[in-house]
């Protein structure tokens, strides 16, 4: 369900002191006009009724005394009338007319004091929105100004006397345009490729440093003496073949090794197995003969 906020600040607002000033003229005005207007009627109205009386006062005389006096006033009657004796009398029937007269005028004075009471006494038990701020001119403790809001709004410095909002508005701004330029996202994809390569070269040189090292003390003796007795075998080999083509089968170089047939005829695989053992280990010991040496 909404909610009706009412705004007593506002001029347009139906409840604050000059809207309900100008009501209250309005009113008396208008009453006025309307008293005015049935000012006529009301004459009228008494004029009647005094014709009416005056002829029911002649009639009842007629009765008693016999004569027929003329309902019209005569000009020395005319304005003053003989007062009626028999009956209902009215001493005080012009007086009356008078002041029904004076009454419908109102005075100004006495109306704006009984306005003026009657709004005093309407303010001891009526509060309306709004009152404290336009009939009691007292100004409500939400309206007064904050003495801190002021510092409060002043940004507080930083150390080069550059406010502190100031600067991380454009740090921020800073930050966003690096992050939204195209030049940027260049520059980072060229130094991702040129950071790579340089570590590249930088593990491929230190490869190359720890291939080239050379080992230190025996191992290296006996690293060296390994490959010389491989290369006088293969040497040796080599020149046993030449010299004797028939005795000796051809050597292989290259070890065959069939994985796909192994696994269809593994008997045959370990039979060649077995012999190129047994080949390595007749060329071992051939090579290690005394006539060889």
């Amino acid at each position: 369900m909404g909610k009706l906020n009412l705004l007593h600040h506002k001029s347009w607002h139906v409840y604050n002191e000059a809207n309900r000033a100008r009501v209250r003229a309005d009113e008396e005005a208008a009453r006025l006009a309307d008293a005015k207007k049935q000012e006529p009627a009301l004459h009228a109205d008494q004029e009647a009724r005094l014709t009416q009386l005056r002829r029911k006062a002649a009639s009842r005389r007629i009765a008693e005394e016999g004569s027929v006096p003329s309902l019209e006033p005569s000009p020395a009657t005319a304005t003053r009338e003989e007062p009626v004796h028999s009956g209902h009398i009215l001493l005080f029937s012009d007086a009356e007319a008078a002041s029904r007269s004076i009454g419908l005028q109102k005075n100004p004075r006495r109306e704006a004091e009984s306005a003026a009471k009657a709004k005093a006494e309407a303010d001891k038990f009526t509060w309306y929105l709004g009152e404290t701020l336009d009939g009691k001119k007292a100004k409500p403790w939400y309206a007064a100004a904050d003495p801190k809001a002021e510092v409060r709004k002043q940004p507080p410095q930083g150390p080069l006397g550059i406010p502190t909002n100031e600067k991380k508005r454009k740090d921020k701004d800073e930050r966003r345009k690096a992050r939204e330029d195209p030049l940027a996202a260049v520059r980072k994809a060229e130094g991702g490729k040129v950071a790579k390569l340089r570590r590249a070269e930088i593990n491929k040189g230190s490869a190359k440093r720890i291939n080239v090292i050379p080992p230190s003390g025996a191992s290296a003796i006996e690293k060296l003496r390994a490959e010389r007795l491989s290369r006088e075998m293969a040497e040796q080999m080599k020149t046993r073949e030449l010299l004797q083509p028939a005795s000796n089968p051809p050597t292989r170089h290259e070890r065959e090794v069939s994985y796909y047939n192994s696994q269809f005829n593994p008997g045959a695989a370990r039979r060649r197995t077995s012999e190129d053992r047994s080949r390595q280990t007749d060329e071992r010991s051939g090579a290690n003969s005394p006539h060889r040496r």
